[in-house]
């Protein structure tokens, strides 16, 4: 059922909730319950629920009725669900009408907010409306309009081929009883699934009669649909919900031009989508007549109009087979003057989604709901099918300009020993055409002639006997005029039969001009009574020309026959028959007193009952319709243009109908579909059409499952007996037998009369079967039912229901990829997208999850980018070799390595089935190929490698650029944990180059050159400006560089310097003549900068020599520290440096020698000479006394 979403019409103060409340269903009955559900409101606090009349529509009893508030909790999460029983009576009075019915009722849920106090600026408000209604009434009778119109046209114009024009179809619903509820479904939109409770009521289908506008109004109230009233049925002259509605007698003539192309090959429709066409699904409340009629649009330079005509009667699903033999085809050989049957085209409609069709055991196709399949057939031609389909014939002369006829078929299990028809006539006495109407008997035996007795009105019984060959067919002598026939094997042989009228043909017309036909019906399909579904008298239904087409009625014993022109339920005048007594019957009041001088039948009741006109005693009646060659002048006169060419049998209309219809009661997973688990709501409608009231005790319901209850739990104490068809249960009914369900073995008798145009209303609720509990092979939840006298004997009527299980099986795929190969284990960190260099190690994983409500087998997995299949997997979880159960997964995976770019996809199909492994046939089409599949996609991007380059250059002039390339330096590339990615040296240009490196944080590192030293890093920005501190980290001999895909970083460069020494002698003048003597050890030396800061220290050695290494080039001072005890004498630069030192190396510092050291120069006799000092001492003495 469609849940009623509320909206917030409120302003709502909360800063970020939006409430929304809604109820389950859009209408209710007395005495079910509303389930009421709300979200957005604040977590964990309160809700009243508020529910009252609307003031402009407080329902039947006048009264806007404030109901008792709901308290509710809202949840964690912000939502709350509540309950409200629709009142059942008058204010707890337990009578009246209940409070609410017929009411619109406004809902209100409001919530306490963030402070948790009602009435206050935060409120959180929201609301709805539902209304309370009484249920709709189950319909007990399902038409599907046949004749494709397009199909029809091709068979119009083989037979006559200068046809053209659109299609005039006609479709004539007559009502037997009041207060009849049509539901008209046009085909264009998809069949409603439940009438009860339309998708979009009022769109698509109309239901009619009902008191209801909103969804639908009768054409009988609108007949143009121009929303002005046409028939005022409370004289207001508005059109309201009272003139919605039907009484007895009551006929809607549907009539429009159909395009030939209704349906484009695209789908698209041609034309309003709400013509009145074939394929259109009509359902009644109480037993109707339909007729369907067609013939082309009068246009262009040929214009046959209703002389090229058919129509034939639409039979109730009941009625309907899976077995049919062609009674005549095209080579049966014609009659004088006329070939009937030189074209036949079989029609074939199905009711049902999968319907497939066998020709002669050889398969057709599928049909769908309301779908169409033609062929042209030959005599005992085979039709079966999968499912229950309607069958008819088109037939005619080809080229006869306008012969031809339309029948239906009665499927091979209804096919009797005994027929009956009313039909006997002559021609208008002068017109020189001749008309008979003779019968066509077909034998189905293929081994053995049969012979069929014929008896007419009057004379000996039987008249007299046909044998009927073999496999073939044999003409009955005309039937007399003022007769009817019947038509029977003393043997029991079944056989069939279908009338041609003007069967002969003639000088003049050649079969042409009273052309038509109607199958005989079995005695045991008759009943006592007939409803007119198309009766007009001639083409224009105008009541100022005569009536040339009639209704004919026989009776099977002596009767008196009983006609109520209008059907309203009041008899207009009786007429007293004969047994096989044919009259014919015209809306004229020259011809019958109190007919309504019309000349229109449709919608008349016809009823017969003994000769006393006892209704208790009825008798049973043959009815049909159609032209009368006796009253119609030939070829070329005004009767040939006002008369319809075309008539029809009318159905049995029957006295006592049962219908059923189930419903989703509840819908346990919640897809609006019906599936296991999910609970039906069966409906039995009985009604009493005919003209005397059934007392308690006249009839029997048997209901059983098939099988009994296999796939399916009753819901016990769930049926309930509506005595009175309100809607509303009036009592329950218990069980009497050995079984929980009370409609199984003797079934149910009913304990209340059922009056004449009245109902009654069974109602039980069945749970289906979890789906791992079915038995395998069930698709479909089938319910079937009898009406029957009680205590036994042939059905009134039969039932089924069959409700095809929406089992809904899934499959999903997840595909996703992570780096590396490690067994699986990296299936919890993979996801859709990695990056990686080529070759590098990657994992596929495929992790498969039956997402639907049945098993799966046979589980596939292709990958064709990978060119992989589950064979080349490796299941890493689950156990899908068993089947996977609903909810259950299986994860596989696969190692591989990247080569190139790869968006790929996996695709995996599986086979549903039942639980024990059985295939699954999910679209019912017969075939176990309803694989299920599901792709996903996983994404691994090839990172381009690049280049890291450069060059070391030589500075050999001190200025710290480089002046010349540098060559057979080594360059070692690492990666951002320190490991050695690759090792090179430069080449003559100092140029070095790292290929083919994958993307990523990397150092350059420069190994020296004996003899030299790093004088600076420099990146040369060609790499985007990405790589850390502009290329330099300040560690020496390293640049970080920060590779891009794709990217060749270059200008990584290095200046190197050659380095020089500085070195000398610490001597020792030991005989004072300012000239070193001897060595000195020990002397502390200081290698200064340019600004005076320290470079090295050291100390002399055992021979007073010193040496500073790896310096480089620069200015310099070389300062010595003096032994204790020493001075120094001088300081002497040993010329050894290219003269090059400042002051000749003396810059008259004691202990100082300044060096300018060029690169790789080797600065030597940096001399100190150093004395030793010595002490002079002595006393100073003060002469005290003076004595020297």
């Amino acid at each position: 059922m469609d849940q009623n979403q509320g909206s917030n019409n409120t302003d709502v103060y909360g800063p970020f909730l939006t409430p929304i409340v809604s109820t389950d269903k859009e209408d209710y009955a007395p005495g079910e319950t509303a389930v009421i559900t709300g979200s957005g409101y604040t977590p964990n606090s309160e809700v009243i629920v508020e529910i009252t009349d609307d003031p402009d529509d407080p329902g039947d009893d006048g009264d806007v009725d404030v109901y008792e508030p709901i308290k509710a909790t809202v949840d964690e999460f912000g939502e709350f669900t509540a309950e409200w029983f629709v009142p059942i009576d008058n204010n707890s009075t337990g009578s009246g009408p209940p409070d609410a019915l017929n009411a619109t009722l406004n809902l209100t849920a409001t919530g306490v907010g963030a402070d948790s106090i009602f009435f206050t600026p935060d409120d959180e408000i929201a609301s709805t409306t539902f209304t309370d209604a009484l249920p709709l009434t189950p319909p007990v009778q399902t038409y599907f309009v046949p004749l494709r119109e397009d199909d029809v046209f091709t068979s119009f114009d083989t037979i006559q081929p200068n046809t053209d024009g659109d299609i005039n179809t006609i479709i004539s619903v007559a009502i037997a009883a009041d207060n009849t509820i049509i539901y008209y479904d046009h085909w264009e939109d998809g069949y409603e699934a439940d009438v009860l409770n339309p998708a979009v009521p009022g769109t698509g289908i109309g239901i009619w009669g009902d008191q209801d506008i909103t969804n639908g109004i009768s054409p009988l109230a609108d007949t143009d649909g121009d929303g002005i009233v046409d028939v005022d049925r409370n004289q207001d002259n508005v059109l309201d919900a009272l003139d919605d509605v039907h009484f007895g007698g009551d006929a809607m003539v549907l009539e429009n031009f159909v395009p030939i192309v209704r349906q484009n090959p695209d789908g698209t429709i041609n034309g309003d989508l709400d013509l009145y066409d074939a394929s259109d699904r009509i359902q009644a409340t109480f037993p109707i007549a339909v007729t369907r009629g067609a013939y082309p649009e009068i246009a262009g330079s040929f214009n046959p109009g209703t002389v090229l005509a058919g129509a034939v009667e639409v039979l109730d699903t009941d009625t309907w087979g899976t077995e049919f033999v062609m009674p005549v085809g095209e080579d049966v050989p014609g009659t004088s003057g006329t070939e009937a049957f030189e074209y036949t085209g079989l029609y074939v409609m199905a009711g049902e989604d999968n319907t497939e069709v066998f020709l002669n055991n050889v398969s057709q196709g599928l049909l769908d709901t309301g779908e169409n399949f033609v062929v042209r057939v030959n005599q005992g031609d085979h039709i079966t099918t999968s499912s229950p389909v309607q069958a008819g014939l088109v037939t005619g002369d080809i080229g006869s300009e306008w012969e031809v006829r339309f029948y239906s078929l009665a499927p091979l299990a209804d096919w009797s020993n005994d027929y009956y028809t009313p039909v006997g006539d002559g021609v208008e006495s002068g017109n020189g055409n001749d008309g008979p109407t003779q019968v066509w008997l077909y034998n189905p035996d293929t081994d053995n002639d049969i012979t069929v007795s014929y008896d007419f009105f009057g004379g000996s019984s039987p008249d007299g006997t046909i044998t009927v060959p073999a496999g073939s067919t044999a003409l009955s002598p005309a039937i007399p005029d003022g007769s009817g026939g019947r038509f029977f094997t003393a043997g029991g042989e079944d056989f069939f039969a279908l009338t041609q009228t003007d069967s002969t043909g003639g000088t003049d017309n050649s079969g042409r001009t009273f052309d038509w036909g109607h199958p005989l019906t079995a005695a045991n399909q008759l009943t006592s009574q007939a409803l007119i579904g198309w009766g007009y008298g001639n083409t224009q239904n105008n009541p100022s020309f005569d009536s040339f087409n009639v209704v004919w009625v026989t009776a099977l014993e002596d009767a008196t026959i009983n006609i109520d022109f209008d059907g309203d339920g009041v008899v207009d005048n009786t007429v007293s028959v004969s047994a096989l007594e044919s009259i014919k019957i015209v809306d004229d009041s020259s011809v019958y007193s109190g007919a309504e001088d019309d000349q229109d039948m449709t919608g008349a009741i016809i009823f017969a009952a003994d000769p006393s006109n006892d209704l208790s005693n009825p008798v049973d009646i043959a009815v049909a319709w159609g032209q009368s060659p006796a009253d119609t002048d030939g070829p070329g006169t005004a009767d040939q243009g006002r008369s319809l060419d075309l008539g029809t049998v009318i159905p049995a209309l029957p006295i006592v109908e049962a219908g059923k219809t189930s419903q989703l009661e509840t819908d346990a997973d919640g897809d609006g579909e019906i599936s296991p688990g999910d609970t039906l709501l069966y409906s039995i409608n009985i009604v009493n059409i005919g003209q005397v009231d059934l007392p308690a005790g006249s009839f029997n319901v048997l209901d059983f499952f098939s099988p009994v209850f296999d796939d399916a739990t009753y819901v016990l104490n769930s049926t309930e007996y509506d005595d009175n068809g309100d809607g509303i249960p009036d009592s329950p009914i218990a069980d009497v037998g050995s079984t929980a369900f009370p409609l199984d073995e003797s079934g149910f008798t009913n304990t209340v009369a059922l009056p004449k145009g009245g109902n009654q209303i069974i109602t039980f609720k069945v749970k289906i079967d979890e789906f791992g509990d079915l038995t395998a092979g069930t698709d479909t939840i089938i319910n079937q039912g009898v009406l029957r006298p009680p205590g036994g004997g042939d059905p009134l009527d039969e039932f089924e229901t069959e409700d095809p299980l929406n089992f809904e099986p899934a499959i999903e795929i997840q595909k996703t990829v992570a780096s590396g190969h490690d067994n699986g284990a990296s299936f919890g960190s993979s996801g859709e997208l990695i990056t990686g260099a080529p070759g590098a190690e990657v994992t596929y994983y495929f992790k498969v999850t039956n997402t639907g409500a049945t098993d799966l087998n046979s589980i596939e997995i292709d990958d064709n980018d990978l060119g992989i299949s589950i064979n080349d997997l490796t299941l890493l979880s689950g156990t899908p070799g068993d089947g996977l159960a609903p909810g259950d997964m299986a994860v596989y995976f696969y190692e591989t390595t990247i080569n190139g770019d790869l968006i790929n996809t996996a695709t995996t199909t599986a086979n549903p089935t039942y639980a024990d492994g059985t295939d699954l046939d999910v679209d019912g089409d017969g075939q176990d190929n309803d694989d299920v599949t599901d792709d996903d996609t996983a994404e691994v991007e090839e990172i381009p490698n690049g280049s890291i380059s450069g060059t070391v250059f030589e500075d050999t002039d001190n200025n710290d650029t480089g002046d010349t390339p540098l060559e057979g330096v080594t360059i070692t590339l690492l990666d951002d944990q320190g490991a050695t990615v690759d090792t090179t040296t430069t080449d003559a240009n100092g140029d070095y180059i790292f290929t083919d490196v994958a993307p990523g944080d990397y150092q350059v590192v420069e190994t020296n050159l004996p003899g030299y030293q790093d004088v600076s890093e420099v990146d040369g920005g060609n790499d985007g400006g990405d790589d850390t501190d502009g290329g330099n980290n300040n560690i020496v001999n390293n640049i970080p560089v920060i590779l891009t895909p794709g990217e060749n970083d270059t200008g990584n460069d290095f200046v190197d310097e050659q380095v020089g020494t500085i070195s000398g002698t610490v001597f020792e003048d030991t005989d004072n003549d300012g000239t070193g003597d001897t060595t000195l050890e020990g002397v502390t030396v200081t290698l200064l900068d340019d600004q005076g800061q320290t470079v090295d220290t050291t100390t002399t050695g055992s021979d007073g020599t010193y040496s500073f290494t790896d310096v480089e080039p620069g200015n310099y001072e070389v300062v010595q520290t003096n032994l204790p005890g020493y001075q120094d004498v001088s300081e002497v630069d040993g010329q050894n440096d290219g003269g090059d030192d400042t002051d000749g190396g003396s810059n008259n510092i004691a202990n100082n020698i300044p060096v300018i050291l060029d690169p790789g120069e080797n600065d030597t006799g940096n001399d100190f000479v150093d004395e030793q000092v010595g002490t002079i001492s002595g006393t100073v003495f003060e002469d005290t006394d003076n004595n020297g």
